[in-house]
């Protein structure tokens, strides 16, 4: 069976390039760490009764609970979960518009499943997620 938050974690990785960054815009003005579109909102809305606003999504919580919604209401249960990613990135008719976002959730994915507890993964991929400062140098004169 699978772990949907694993499954949710490995989602937002490959749309962040390897980073969970809830301040995010995408090109099309998705927002938050799963790139929320304004049509999953109103998809959400029409399945749930649940009415959510873009900048709502941009929280952790909202953002899981719309994909969540998502993959539940489309693949009933039954999509593995390349195809949950196929479904989020492309739309729920499966058909793969890019391969290399297919391999790039595979590497999130065996990845995030590689630690015993969901916790650990999602407390390592906050950590890579920060960003580095730059040490200061010491000048000299």
């Amino acid at each position: 069976m699978t772990n949907i938050l694993a499954l949710v974690l490995a989602i937002a990785l490959q749309e962040g390039n390897g980073r969970i960054d809830q301040k995010s815009v995408g090109k099309a003005g998705e927002v938050g760490a799963l790139q929320i579109q304004q049509i999953m909102l109103d998809d959400h809305y029409r399945t749930t009764g649940v009415r959510y606003t873009k900048t709502q999504a941009r929280s952790w919580e909202v953002s899981v609970c719309v994909v969540t919604n998502y993959l539940a209401y489309y693949g009933k249960g039954k999509w593995t979960p390349e195809q949950c990613a196929i479904a989020w990135n492309a739309g729920p008719d499966l058909k793969p518009r890019a391969a290399e976002y297919l391999e790039g959730f595979k590497r999130h994915y065996k990845w995030v499943t590689s630690f015993p507890k969901l916790e650990d993964a999602y407390a390592e991929a906050i950590k890579r997620s920060k960003p580095k400062v730059p040490k200061k140098r010491k000048t000299t004169l």
